[in-house]
C-alpha cells in the first residue's frame, strides 16, 4: 500500500486531545532506533489507547479505525454505536475470531470517542517521549550523590535548579575531550535514556564533574 506522506505519523495531530504512544520493542524497552539512536525514520505506528480498544490511522485521507482484539467487545461497540447514531457511516472488519476493526470517517471521531473514551491523560505528552518507556533503573549511589549534593546545599531552589539543568550540559565539552572525537555523545546520551546527571555517573565522569560544579559554583559567585 503506498503511504501518502501526508498521513505519516498522522495521529501525532491529536497530540494535546489525546494520549498518543507507539508500541516499542519488549526486549529493548526501547522505540525502534537508528544506529544514532534516533527514532527510526520509516516508524509510524501510533495508536491512541481507549478505555476499550484502541484508534489508529489509516492510510486513506480523512479515515481512522478503531480495533479490538475482543470480537465480542467489537460487536458490542458497533451495536452501541449504531443505537445512538443510526446514520452513522461504519464499515466492519473481522479478522479471524477476534481481532475487530470499525472504520469511520475523521468527522466522526468525536462520537466514536463518546463510547470507545480515548485516554486524555498525558495528552501533551508526544509519542516517542521517553515518559513513553519504562525507566531505565540507574541509581546514583548514596555516597556519590553526597559529593554532588554538598556543593550545591546552600543555593536556594530555584538558584539550584537552574544550575544543575545548565552545568548537566556545560560538562559537554570535558566529555567530549576525554571521550575523543569519534564518541557521538548526543547518540549516547539518548541511546542511554538517562537523565544528564545519571548519564555523567554511568560513563564514569562523576569525579571530573563534581570538580567541574565546584568550578561552575566559584564563578557564578563572582558574578
Amino acid at each position: 500500500m503506498s503511504r501518502p506522506k501526508s498521513m505519516f505519523r498522522y495521529l501525532e495531530n491529536y497530540v494535546g486531545k489525546y494520549r498518543v504512544v507507539a508500541p516499542y520493542d519488549l526486549s529493548l524497552e526501547d522505540f525502534p532506533r537508528d544506529d544514532k539512536g534516533s527514532i527510526e525514520e520509516s516508524f509510524d505506528d501510533l495508536y491512541i489507547p481507549c478505555r476499550k480498544g484502541v484508534i489508529k490511522h489509516t492510510y486513506e485521507p480523512g479515515k481512522l479505525y478503531w480495533y479490538t482484539t475482543s470480537a465480542q467487545q467489537g460487536h458490542n461497540i458497533y451495536k452501541e454505536l449504531l443505537k445512538k447514531y443510526p446514520d452513522l457511516e461504519i464499515e466492519v472488519e473481522e479478522v479471524g475470531s477476534y481481532d475487530y476493526l470499525l472504520f469511520f470517517s475523521e468527522n466522526d471521531l468525536d462520537k466514536i470517542a463518546e463510547i470507545v473514551q480515548p485516554r486524555t491523560s498525558g495528552a501533551k505528552i508526544k509519542p516517542f517521549s521517553d515518559k513513553n518507556l519504562p525507566k531505565v533503573p540507574y541509581t546514583i549511589p548514596e555516597k556519590d550523590n553526597k559529593k554532588f549534593n554538598a556543593v550545591v546545599e546552600d543555593m536556594d531552589k530555584i538558584t539550584k535548579m537552574q544550575f544543575i539543568r545548565r552545568v548537566c550540559y556545560d560538562f559537554d565539552p570535558i566529555i567530549q575531550e576525554k571521550k575523543g572525537k569519534k564518541y557521538d555523545l548526543i547518540s549516547e546520551r539518548k541511546k542511554s535514556r538517562l537523565k544528564p546527571k545519571m548519564f555523567i555517573h554511568s560513563i564514569g565522569m562523576w569525579d571530573d564533574f563534581i570538580e567541574f560544579v565546584k568550578q561552575e559554583k566559584k564563578a557564578l559567585i563572582k558574578e
